[in-house]
C-alpha cells in the first residue's frame, strides 16, 4: 500500500502570497466594485470562497451569488496567469529540496 503526500502550493512551495492577494482583491473590485479589506483575519472564513461569500452576504448581493462567484474566479485566474507570465514564481527556500527528498521516501506516491 502506498501513501499519498499533498502540499498547498501558495506560500508552501512558491512565494505567491502577495501576488495572490493582489489579484484576488483586484478581481473582486473589478467584478463587484467592492474593496477587500487588507485585514483578512477579520473574515469568518479566510479562504477565497469564504471571503467572496461574506462580501456578497454583507452587501446584499445574494440574488446574484452564483454569477458573482464564477466571474470573480474567472477574473482572478486570468489576472494570476498574466502576473505569473510577466513575473514568474520563486520557490520558497528549501521547497525544491524538500519535494525532491519526498520523491525518494519509500511507500510515498
Amino acid at each position: 500500500m502506498k501513501n499519498l503526500f499533498m502540499l498547498d502550493v501558495d506560500g508552501t512551495l512558491v512565494d505567491s502570497c502577495q501576488m495572490d492577494h493582489e489579484c484576488f482583491s483586484q478581481a473582486i473590485d473589478e467584478v463587484t466594485g467592492l474593496a477587500v479589506p487588507d485585514n483578512w483575519g477579520s473574515y469568518t472564513n479566510v479562504t477565497d470562497a469564504g471571503i467572496i461569500e461574506e462580501l456578497i452576504d454583507t452587501h446584499g448581493l445574494n440574488h446574484d451569488k452564483i454569477r458573482l462567484f464564477r466571474e470573480i474566479k474567472q477574473v482572478f485566474r486570468q489576472k494570476l496567469a498574466v502576473r505569473i507570465a510577466e513575473k514568474g514564481l520563486a520557490p520558497i527556500p528549501g521547497a525544491v529540496e524538500f519535494v525532491e527528498h519526498m520523491r525518494h521516501v519509500p511507500r510515498l506516491n
